[in-house]
Order: structure tokens, then C-alpha cells, then sequence
């Protein structure tokens, strides 16, 4: 978007380091409650996926206390766990700002497949 209201640009150069700390997951999203008002745990497995509760669905992508947990990624998570009144609430994820850490890795990857090419290529001179 528009360089004017941008300030303080610092390029990405560690854009690999930061993609092998995150961890891409398959899962199940449900609400923060299930059917009887009871809080769903951090660590609830569903043992029938077949038979999911009502508005429950797979989705692949990040845990939003990961990514917080990570400096590089902190500020693409917004929200806090518990509200003001100490209720538990939703973390979000801003999908589109990881986009700049892959471009940043895709560079850095190509960049050694280039150098390892070079080396090949001399080594295959010899």
C-alpha cells in the first residue's frame, strides 16, 4: 500500500529464522464454550471428529498464543485472552501480515539454491 503512510521501513532479512519458530497446524475451531456453557480447554481433543458440536469446523493455521509468544510475529495477533471483567476471550490472527516473513524466506532460500548451484558448478568443472 501507499509508501506515505509507511514510516520507519526496516527490511525483513530474517524471514526463514522467523518461519521455522512458527508451527502450521491442522484443527478443529469451535467457540470458546461448548453446548453447556462449559469453557473448552486449551487441550480438548475431540475423540469423534465425525460427530463435531454445531458450528465446530476444520481449519488449518496458527495458534495465536505462538505466534505472540514470537517477537517478529507478536503484532500480528490482536486481542487479549480474558476481557476486562476477566472473561475469557478470542485471540485473532492478521493471516496477511505473515505474508511478508515467507517472501522474506522464499529470497533467502533462493539465494543459497543459488550459491549451491555456483558451487555444483565449479566442482563439476574440476
Amino acid at each position: 500500500s501507499d509508501n506515505r503512510i509507511k514510516h520507519n521501513e526496516t527490511e525483513i532479512v530474517n524471514g526463514l529464522e522467523v518461519c521455522k519458530k512458527i508451527r502450521p497446524l491442522k484443527y478443529v475451531k469451535t467457540g470458546l464454550y461448548d453446548s453447556s456453557n462449559n469453557l473448552y480447554g486449551s487441550d480438548h481433543n475431540f475423540e469423534d471428529t465425525s460427530n463435531l458440536p454445531p458450528l465446530a469446523v476444520w481449519e488449518t493455521g496458527f495458534l495465536a498464543q505462538e505466534l505472540k509468544a514470537i517477537e517478529d510475529t507478536s503484532h500480528i495477533v490482536s486481542g487479549e485472552e480474558y476481557d476486562i471483567s476477566g472473561n475469557p476471550s478470542s485471540l485473532g490472527v492478521d493471516y496477511r501480515q505473515i505474508t511478508p516473513f515467507l517472501i522474506s524466506a522464499i529470497k533467502e532460500l533462493s539465494s543459497k539454491v543459488d550459491s549451491l548451484t555456483q558451487e555444483i558448478e565449479y566442482l563439476k568443472s574440476r
